[in-house]
């Protein structure tokens, strides 16, 4: 039979009270699901920054064994200006690491050595033929000059062509060899003058005995 006014207001009451209710545990449950993926989602992330932190410490420590704690110097020339240098390249030229950055490069280059290192590096930047590897008189902070070995690349430092490179203190390798050339202009010293004496010695021995049978055949 039909439903009278109130009995059809009591079930769209029901009906609505159920729905009401069915519509609130669906809301929430799915936002608990939200709320737990949220929460996996940050969980996940925190562990990834914990994990980033960690790799960016070990690419620390793998920067300080490999660049700093070198006994090479390190450096980045960037539009004629050092923007980088490692401990051992601002020791080998005497300046502390705050005076080296910003530097003309140039003014770290001995004036005897200034044409040819310019042109390979106005070369090596142009992507012309240039040595990588060469030796040179670098300028100290007291002005003396001293040799040096550098090997340089072409890099992009900070979006820019840029030359970085490793240079060697060669002082040592440098009074080695001059020590070996002068033993060498002395060994040949040696042979000239063995092959003088022996040069004079025979003419001498020649003429010692005409001497000798001169004087036998003089009477007394």
């Amino acid at each position: 039979g039909e439903m009278s006014g109130k009995e059809l207001e009591r079930a769209l009451k029901k009906i609505i009270s159920r729905v009401t209710y069915m519509t609130t545990r669906f809301s929430n449950f799915f936002e608990a699901l939200h709320f737990s993926q949220i929460k996996d989602y940050t969980d996940n992330l925190e562990q990834k920054v914990i994990d980033g932190s960690r790799d960016l410490a070990n690419s620390e420590a793998k920067y300080r064994t490999l660049v700093e704690e070198i006994n090479d110097g390190y450096f980045v020339n960037l539009d004629d200006r050092v923007v980088f240098a490692n401990r051992a390249f601002c020791t080998m030229h005497g300046y502390e690491r705050e005076e080296m950055l910003g530097m003309h490069y140039w003014d770290l280059i001995a004036l005897e050595s200034m044409d040819y290192t310019k042109s390979f590096y106005r070369r090596r930047l142009a992507g012309l033929s240039a040595p990588t590897q060469y030796a040179y008189f670098r300028r100290h902070k007291d002005g003396t000059s001293m040799p040096t070995e550098n090997k340089v690349t072409v890099i992009t430092f900070e979006g820019k062509v840029a030359a970085a490179g490793i240079c060697r203190d060669i002082t040592e390798r440098v009074r080695m060899e001059q020590q070996i050339r002068a033993s060498e202009n002395l060994a040949r010293i040696g042979q000239l003058t063995t092959s003088l004496a022996h040069e004079i010695r025979n003419p001498l021995s020649s003429i010692k005995m005409s001497i000798k049978l001169a004087v036998d055949g003089l009477p007394d």
